[in-house]
C-alpha cells in the first residue's frame, strides 16, 4: 500500500511541472515575430499619417500663395516675377516655366518688388517641417487678357526623397481693370459711386437758463421743444446697390415730473438694394401716416409754456434700383427716369403754425388773468422740401449736364419753410404797459426770418457740375431803436448777431407790475463748396476720383433768455428765468465717383 501511495504521488509532480525549456523558448519566438509585426504597422501608419499632414501642409500653402496672389491688385499681378530674380529656379528654363508637362513663358518686369511676386521662390518651416515655396505668373493661353498663376511646394521626407505639389489658378480682366486703391482683385470693375443729401432736423428748445437738466423755475418741467422736418437720400453702388430714404414731419416734446411726452413728428422710409440675400428689395416706398398733433405744456406758479406741431404734416421716402418718373422725383419737384439707382424723400408742412408759447399768469390776475407771447413761431413753407440722390449715365433735367461713359453720381436737397419768429413778448393791454421806442406792442419779436429756403447740390463724375449751396430770406432782428434787415443771400460766412434786450412792464391800476426782458443773440452759419477733381475722373490713374460735397453751418441758430419778474407793493420777485434756443439745421449734400479702372 506505501509503494502504491508514492507511485500515485511521483505521478502527480510530473503532471503539475510547467513548460519545458524548449517550449518556453518557442513561445518567446512566437511573441517575438507578432510584436515585429505590430511595430512595423505602427511605424509604417505613423510614417504614412506624418506624409499626410506634410502634404496637407504643403496643399494649405499652396493655396494661401495663390489667394495672396489674387488679393494683389491686378496690375501688380499682371507685372510678373522680377527679370533679375530667376536665377537658380530648376523649374524655369530660358524664361518658361517647365514642369510637371507644363511649358509657359514667365512674365517678367524689371520693377516688381511686391511679396510673394519677389522674391518669387521663399521658405516656409511649418510643424517643424521645412517647404520651399515657389509662385510664377505665365502667359495665358485664351485671347482675353489673362494670367495663368502657379503655385509650387517642395519639401523632402526623411529616408524617402523630395516631395512637392503643384496647384494653378487664372487670373484675367476684359477691361484690364488696373485699379491701384479701390480695388484689389480683377474685376468685375465696375465704378463706385457714392452719394448722399439731406437737411438735418432742427430743433426749438425751452429750457433752465443756468442748467438744462434741472426744471424751469416757476414750473414743473425741465424741457419743452418743437422738432423741424428733416430727410435724407442716399445711395452707394460698389458691385452691389444700396438705398435708403427717411422724412419726419413736425413733432413735440416735453419733459415734466409726470414723465416724458411727444406728439406729431411721424416718419416715412424706404430702402431697397442689389443683396442676393434679399432678391425682391429691389424697389421700396413708404408714406408717413396720418398725423395727429396736441399740445403739450409745463406749468406752475410762473404760468404755462405750450408747444404746439402743425397739425397735418405729410412726408414720403422711395427708393429704386432702376428709377422711374413714379419714384424718382428730384429736389425740385420733376421726375427723373433715370433707369439707375435712386432715392428721394419729401416732407410737407401743413395745418397751421407750429408754435411755442408763454401764458404769464399770476395769482393776483396783474394782467387780467392770461396774457400770451409766442415764443417761436413757424409757418409751413408752400412748397415740399426734398432730398434726392443717385446715379445717371445720361444728363436729366440739368443734372450731371454733361455726364458720359459710367456717369456720375448726383446729389441734391432743397427745404422751404414759412416766416420764423423768435422772442416775442406779450402784446400791450393796458395803456399803462411801456415798451422801448419802435418795438410792436401788437406782440413784436426779437427776431423773424421770412422766405427762408435752401438749396444744396453736389455731382461728381464726368459732366458733373461744380458744388453749390444757396439761401435765401430776410432776417430782421431788433437793435435797441428798431429792425435791421440781412438778406441771408449775401452771408456766406459764418456771422453773429447780439442785439440788445428788450424789456416790457406791463402794470394795473394798482401800480403792480410784470416785467419781461428778452435778451437774444443769432448766429448764421458759414458755408462750404468744396471740390476735389481729377477731370475726366473715369479713367485708370491713381488720383481717378472725383469727390464733391457741398454744406453749411447751422442755417440759423438763435437764443432768447427770458427774465420774468412781479412786483407787488414795491416788493419784486423773479417768477422765471428760461431760454429758448433754436437751430434751423442745416442742408448738405456729398458725392463720391470712382471710375472704372481703364475704363
Amino acid at each position: 500500500m506505501r509503494d502504491l501511495l508514492a507511485r500515485a504521488q511521483r505521478v502527480r509532480l510530473t503532471r503539475d511541472g510547467g513548460f519545458t525549456l524548449v517550449e518556453l523558448m518557442v513561445s518567446m519566438v512566437v511573441i517575438a515575430i507578432v510584436v515585429t509585426a505590430l511595430l512595423t504597422l505602427y511605424v509604417a501608419t505613423l510614417t504614412s499619417t506624418v506624409g499626410a499632414k506634410q502634404r496637407q501642409s504643403a496643399s494649405a500653402i499652396a493655396t494661401q500663395q495663390l489667394e495672396r496672389l489674387r488679393a494683389l491688385p491686378y496690375n501688380t499681378v499682371r507685372a510678373g516675377l522680377r527679370a533679375d530674380d530667376l536665377s537658380g529656379d530648376p523649374y524655369i528654363s530660358t524664361g518658361r516655366l517647365r514642369i510637371n508637362g507644363l511649358d509657359e513663358r514667365i512674365v517678367t518686369s524689371t520693377t516688381q518688388a511686391q511679396a510673394p511676386l519677389y522674391p518669387h521662390r521663399r521658405t516656409v518651416i511649418q510643424d517643424g517641417q521645412t517647404y520651399t515655396v515657389s509662385v510664377y505668373v505665365t502667359e495665358g493661353t485664351t485671347t482675353l487678357p489673362s494670367y495663368q498663376l502657379t503655385s509650387v511646394v517642395e519639401w523632402t521626407v526623411a529616408n524617402r526623397g523630395s516631395r512637392s505639389i503643384v496647384q494653378r489658378s487664372t487670373t484675367y480682366s476684359s477691361q484690364g481693370c488696373l485699379s491701384l486703391s479701390n480695388r484689389p482683385f480683377s474685376g468685375p470693375c465696375q465704378a463706385a459711386y457714392t452719394a448722399t443729401a439731406g437737411i438735418t432736423s432742427g430743433r426749438i428748445t425751452v429750457t433752465n437758463a443756468s442748467d438744462s437738466q434741472q426744471l424751469i423755475p416757476g414750473t414743473n418741467g425741465s424741457l419743452l421743444a418743437l422738432d423741424l422736418p428733416g430727410l435724407s437720400a442716399s445711395t452707394a453702388i460698389e458691385q452691389t446697390v444700396t438705398l435708403s430714404a427717411d422724412s419726419r414731419t413736425f413733432g413735440a416734446s416735453s419733459r415734466t415730473t409726470s414723465g416724458d411726452q411727444s406728439t406729431g413728428g411721424v416718419a416715412a422710409a424706404a430702402s431697397a438694394d442689389t443683396d442676393p440675400s434679399s432678391p425682391t428689395n429691389t424697389s421700396s416706398s413708404g408714406t408717413t401716416p396720418a398725423q395727429t398733433s396736441s399740445t403739450l405744456s409745463i406749468s406752475g406758479l410762473a404760468g404755462q409754456l405750450v408747444a404746439r406741431p402743425s397739425t397735418s404734416d405729410s412726408g414720403t421716402a422711395a427708393a429704386q434700383v432702376s428709377g422711374n418718373a413714379t419714384g424718382c422725383v428730384w429736389s425740385d419737384a420733376v421726375p427723373v427716369t433715370t433707369s439707375q439707382p435712386c432715392a428721394v424723400s419729401s416732407v410737407q408742412s401743413a395745418g397751421g403754425d407750429s408754435t411755442i408759447r408763454y401764458d404769464i399768469a399770476t395769482p393776483l390776475t396783474i394782467l387780467g388773468g392770461t396774457q400770451p407771447a409766442t415764443l417761436a413761431r413757424v409757418s409751413p413753407g408752400s412748397t415740399a422740401s426734398r432730398a434726392a440722390s443717385g446715379r445717371l449715365i445720361s444728363s436729366t433735367n440739368g443734372i450731371c449736364p454733361a455726364t458720359a461713359g459710367n456717369g456720375c453720381s448726383a446729389a441734391a436737397a432743397r427745404r422751404n419753410l414759412g416766416t420764423i419768429t423768435l422772442g416775442g413778448l406779450p402784446a400791450r393791454s393796458r395803456s399803462e404797459d411801456t415798451f422801448p421806442a419802435g418795438f410792436p406792442v401788437t406782440g413784436g419779436s426779437v427776431m423773424e426770418l421770412t422766405g427762408f429756403s435752401e438749396t444744396v447740390l453736389a455731382e461728381s463724375g464726368a459732366g458733373a457740375r461744380a458744388p453749390s449751396y444757396t439761401r435765401a430770406g430776410t432776417l430782421s432782428y431788433w437793435n435797441g431803436t428798431g429792425f435791421t434787415s440781412v438778406n441771408l443771400a449775401s452771408v456766406t460766412g459764418a456771422v453773429t448777431y447780439d442785439p440788445p434786450p428788450v424789456s416790457a412792464s406791463y402794470r394795473n391800476g394798482a401800480g403792480d407790475r410784470i416785467d419781461v426782458v428778452a435778451d437774444g443773440l443769432l448766429r448764421i452759419g458759414a458755408l462750404d463748396q468744396s471740390q476735389v477733381n481729377v477731370l475726366p475722373c473715369d479713367k485708370t490713374t491713381a488720383a481717378g476720383s472725383c469727390t464733391s460735397r457741398s454744406t453749411s453751418g447751422t442755417a440759423l441758430s438763435a437764443q432768447v433768455e427770458y427774465v420774468v419778474t412781479q412786483t407787488v407793493a414795491g416788493v419784486s420777485t423773479e417768477l422765471s428765468r428760461f431760454v429758448v434756443i433754436a437751430d434751423l439745421g442745416s442742408g448738405t449734400a456729398t458725392t463720391y465717383y470712382r471710375g472704372a479702372p481703364d475704363a
